[in-house]
């Protein structure tokens, strides 16, 4: 054996013992927590590829990985965010949720002008993260509005403002929670759920108004620094877009744009409430989608058709969370349709990469479209998570267009 080790050379021996200890970790029970204290479905994938992925994974999905159900996954990944930014202090295996939590939000906290981190974008795709209440009060902090917050519904409020309160009640701002599905795991019984956020379906009508004086009269606080305080990201865009030259539709020729810096810049509410609607609509109301985006085609050196989009929102098109997505489908004389091109916003924090940027306020980008088609059929597709197949969507414009006088 002796003579063996000493032909073969201390490297080799030094790699096969390495892999003897990596085998020993992977398959020894000792070095797991009992299986009564694990969450079901925590190792339901392979738990060393996860904790590879949180030694090399950008920030964004480390912070993901921080809040894993594998404790190793959450060991790697906090190993790795102290690297970058020194940790006040490394949580151990055994710390509880809260106070990891609480670690890893301070942590984001105090690198926050370097990192530009959205939590929203960074947990959206986090499929094996749970959740605990430091996490979950940060969500509420825009999903529910700010406390205190009555509980969804505020029958006082609807027994004045009985059509207001109708509106609301089948808006997104009054459903913002019941799309977010936050898992998480009791920490005594070890029990896996998701939570509930105390019965609420989202913000109510005290994340806005406040009822003030002797008769309980109410004071409106929606304003646009309102929304900023959820929708930082397009207010900026929007402030940026009302002081200069705005690309407008003009009243002659039908289909024509033109500059206008002469009229005030409507303001959010002006678009998303009009005649002080309590509906929001946004994103399932076609016509203010179309309103927002300007389509066409022209013959570029009579020879080059040429696709122009033109944003006429007051901010990024399509804005928000980088799920969005606005798709252009194509199909050229009697081919089959094909997409060429998928906006969506820049993710914060930068590790879900869009297709292609969203539109700036104001933008206008051109497509050169390939061959000579006689006829092409365009198509606008608004769609809501570009990464679910299920999700809500919408056709925003349509237009076929013909070369003029045919192709020779």
């Amino acid at each position: 054996m002796p003579k063996l080790i000493s032909y073969l050379g201390k490297p080799l021996v030094l790699i096969a013992a390495l892999a003897v200890i990596g085998l020993w970790v992977r398959f020894s029970p000792s070095l797991r927590p009992p299986l009564a204290s694990q969450p079901a479905g925590a190792f339901s994938s392979d738990p060393l590829s996860r904790v590879r992925a949180a030694t090399t994974a950008e920030v964004p999905g480390l912070i993901r990985l921080a809040c894993d159900a594998d404790w190793r996954v959450r060991a790697a990944a906090f190993a790795a965010l102290d690297q970058i930014h020194p940790l006040k202090q490394m949580p151990a295996r055994d710390t509880p949720m809260a106070e990891r939590e609480e670690q890893l939000l301070g942590w984001i906290s105090r690198h926050a002008e370097d990192l530009r981190i959205d939590l929203c974008d960074v947990f959206s795709t986090a499929p094996t993260a749970q959740f605990g209440t430091a996490l979950v009060t940060d969500c509420l902090g825009c999903h529910a509005g700010p406390p205190p917050a009555r509980a969804a519904g505020d029958q006082r409020c609807a027994d004045c403002h009985t059509d207001i309160h109708a509106q609301w009640a089948g808006s997104a701002h009054a459903n913002s929670l019941t799309h977010l599905v936050l898992p998480t795991v009791d920490q005594v019984s070890r029990v896996q759920g998701h939570h509930t956020f105390d019965g609420r379906l989202g913000m109510s009508c005290s994340a806005c108004h406040q009822p003030s004086g002797d008769h309980n009269t109410c004071v409106a606080t929606f304003t646009a620094r309102s929304c900023q305080d959820c929708h930082a990201d397009t207010a900026a865009q929007w402030q940026q877009w009302s002081i200069g030259d705005r690309p407008t539709r003009a009243p002659w020729p039908p289909g024509s744009l033109a500059s206008d810096s002469h009229h005030p810049a409507a303001s959010c509410t002006q678009c998303h409430m009009p005649g002080q609607s309590h509906r929001w609509s946004a994103r399932r109301n076609p016509a203010l989608l179309a309103g927002g985006i300007d389509l066409d085609i022209t013959l570029h050196d009579q020879n080059q058709a040429q696709l122009r989009l033109t944003n006429l929102a007051g901010h990024g098109y399509p804005t928000g969370s980088t799920r969005r997505a606005l798709e252009i489908w194509i199909r050229f004389d009697q081919a089959p349709p094909y997409r060429l091109a998928s906006l969506s916003p820049a993710s914060a924090g930068g590790d879900l990469k869009p297709e292609a940027r969203a539109l700036d306020p104001g933008e206008q980008r051109v497509w050169n479209l390939p061959g000579q088609p006689s006829e092409v059929h365009c198509q606008l597709i608004y769609v809501r998570n570009r990464f679910d197949a299920e999700s809500y969507q919408t056709e925003v414009a349509s237009l076929t267009w013909r070369v003029p006088g045919g192709r020779p």
